[in-house]
């Protein structure tokens, strides 16, 4: 494909807010360096209002054209992301790139264009099940989509639900799309209130909400971009996405840029080598800069409890009033506290504040349920965490905390602690291979490990190669059973077959006999 056939460009938030400026000059930096051909793509960039002269100045340099046209919906402000389409559709192109500023680029992507379908990433996790998903749709009365797939960090499986950090558009698609995209908005908007419960309460996240019922409606042909077209480098993805070997064409930081304009290294080794080209690249050309007022912005305080910063943030909030109403803001300084363990009554208030406030639930319940477990309040620390579990059954870091609550826990490390390991092995004989508690489950496979039965004694070497055995003997049953009816499906249609084959092998027998070809004339006239 041309590159002169592709748009690409972003929407630009007010100015300089979450570090917008700076964004929008590393993604159209970074476009020029990594991104081969499509250096010389069109290139958009949307604004509300009248951009800063030095951006303006930047972006006009690498042939970025400024677009200034009216919000869409002055209710949601994400909505304004849809300008770019909205305005892409008036130029001369087949395909429309829409990136969100908070991206970086690492590769040429040409290879992942489409100009007959639309191509977009299944979103990161999802905070719904499939019967809120199959209430939404009901609530459309749209026929409820069959297609499944599985969301990069935790690995739900969901319905088309889509990241809108890249969406590749075709332009024959795009007048139509951009109209139900626009229309479900609204229409979301307008009835809010009586969405389904778990959809009011996100309402947020309306823009991806109605991208999933306007592609369902529109029946335009789609297919998943893969991981390395939009990385979430923020934190983890799952394990089924091969993270370790990955090599992104897209970079998605989510705001995470250091107070030195700097992006965040992420967990793994080969993203964090993409990410230190592209920072040694940015720190000799880039000109916007990070104003003091924007230390004190949420995504700076976020940014540093991201990397454990927690004594900058209580001394940057110190005088962050107990009933301030942003909710970051008091979760943030909760989690700080917290963290340094320096006022733990006061981290309690303004963790239940945060969560009055709206911030996102399942965090809340999960972080001040850890901190009633350190204040010793076991009881309200297991309330909060199966509250978290409830409601975001796919957080590891949950399932971990309400593994150490496990009242077995406390027994085992104790009994270990004494190497009293007879009487851990009793405890544990008994845990299931599908027990949810992945500490207990380590214990047993340490206990039955080579290395521990060498150094046992005669009775707990018999002992723990009983439950070994045991285990094996279980999956060791689990494949023979599977072995045994794959086999018996295979020997079913093979029996099919083959008495098919006799079948038809006595009907052709009595086809050529005389007495059917008398008998055949017979029935034919009557």
């Amino acid at each position: 494909m041309d590159s002169d056939r592709i748009l690409i460009g972003c929407t630009v938030k007010d100015k300089n807010r979450e570090y917008a400026n700076l964004e929008a000059e590393y993604i159209f930096r970074t476009l020029d360096k990594f991104g081969g051909e499509l250096k010389n793509s069109k290139k958009i960039a949307c604004f509300v209002e009248n951009p800063d002269s030095l951006l303006k100045e930047i972006l006009e340099s690498m042939n970025v054209q400024i677009k200034i046209p009216n919000q869409l919906d002055d209710r949601y402000p994400f909505a304004n992301a849809l300008l770019v389409l909205q305005e892409g559709i008036k130029e001369d192109v087949d395909v429309i790139a829409m990136l969100d500023t908070d991206i970086v680029i690492t590769k040429d992507f040409t290879e992942h264009l489409s100009a007959t379908k639309i191509l977009i990433k299944p979103e990161d996790s999802d905070p719904f099940s499939l019967n809120d998903w199959n209430q939404l749709f009901d609530f459309f009365q749209i026929p409820f989509p069959k297609e499944r797939f599985y969301t990069s960090c935790s690995g739900q499986k969901t319905i088309p639900y889509f990241n809108g950090g890249v969406i590749i558009i075709p332009k024959k698609f795009a007048v139509e799309l951009l109209e139900y995209w626009k229309y479900f908005i609204k229409q979301i908007l307008d009835k809010k209130n009586q969405l389904p419960k778990r959809f009011i309460e996100k309402i947020r996240f309306t823009g991806q909400f109605a991208f999933s019922l306007a592609l369902i409606k529109s029946k335009f042909p789609y297919d998943p971009l893969p991981l390395s077209m939009n990385y979430p480098y923020s934190g983890t993805v799952h394990a089924s996405e091969n993270p370790e070997s990955l090599d992104p064409f897209i970079i998605h930081h989510h705001h995470c840029i250091l107070e030195n304009r700097n992006l965040m290294h992420c967990p793994y080794d080969n993203i964090n080598s993409k990410i230190d080209e592209v920072n040694e690249y940015l720190t000799n050309v880039r000109k916007i800069r990070i104003e003091k007022e924007s230390l004190v912005s949420v995504i700076s305080i976020r940014n540093l409890t991201m990397i454990n910063e927690f004594e900058k943030v209580t001394e940057r909030l110190s005088d962050l009033p107990l009933d301030d109403s942003n909710p970051s803001l008091q979760y943030y300084l909760a989690l700080s506290l917290h963290n340094t363990k320096k006022n733990f009554d006061e981290a309690l208030i303004r963790y239940t504040k945060a969560l009055e406030l709206g911030f996102e639930d399942y965090m809340v319940y999960a972080d001040r349920g850890w901190l009633y477990y350190m204040m010793g309040d076991v009881k309200n620390a297991t309330k909060d965490l199966i509250k978290s579990f409830t409601i975001n059954p796919y957080d590891m870091e949950t399932k971990k905390r309400l593994a150490i609550l496990d009242p077995r826990m406390d027994q085992v490390k104790l009994l270990c602690d004494e190497k009293s390991f007879n009487d851990v092995i009793k405890i544990l004989s008994d845990l299931k291979l599908d027990d949810p508690n992945p500490f207990l489950q380590y214990y047993l496979n340490y206990l039955q490990s080579d290395e521990f039965l060498k150094y046992a004694v005669p009775e707990i070497q018999y002992f723990l190669q009983m439950i070994k055995d045991n285990h094996l003997y279980t999956i060791q049953s689990l494949k023979d059973k599977d072995a045994y009816l794959e086999q018996s499906l295979k020997d079913k249609d093979a029996y099919l077959e083959q008495a098919i084959k006799q079948y038809r092998d006595t009907i052709n027998q009595i086809r050529s006999s005389m007495s059917w070809r008398i008998t055949h004339l017979f029935t034919k006239k009557i």
